[in-house]
């Protein structure tokens, strides 16, 4: 015989494991540059998320979905900094181009 596991067991792990994720890419936010990139990525997941939290309350109810809103939070956290941050790097960038280009023209100026 099957080992069936129920609907609610199923949503609970899913929760679960959606949380892991989410804290290990949270993680990796906070520490690596090279996620700033993550944008457009970080709002299509937290859409998913989103709705995965939504049939989460449907199934388990409210107070059984504490990991699917903190996952849900977790990603909130991440878009918003990003929204935030994207201004920022192109203002950095913008600034590092027109320095070096600068420098280019005094270093021809000087021969």
């Amino acid at each position: 015989m099957e080992d069936v596991i129920s609907l609610e067991e199923y949503t609970h792990l899913s929760n679960i494991y959606f949380l892991a994720v989410s804290v290990v890419c949270f993680v990796l936010y906070l520490f690596f540059e090279f996620l700033f990139g993550f944008y457009v990525p970080c709002k299509s997941i937290l859409i998913i998320d989103v709705a995965h939290c939504a049939f989460s309350v449907k199934v388990l109810g409210f107070r059984r979905s504490y990991a699917s809103f903190l996952s849900c939070l977790i990603w909130l956290l991440m878009f918003r900094g990003l929204q935030g941050l994207m201004p920022s790097i192109r203002l950095y960038r913008r600034n590092r181009d027109l320095l070096a280009e600068h420098k280019a023209q005094m270093g021809k100026k000087a021969h």
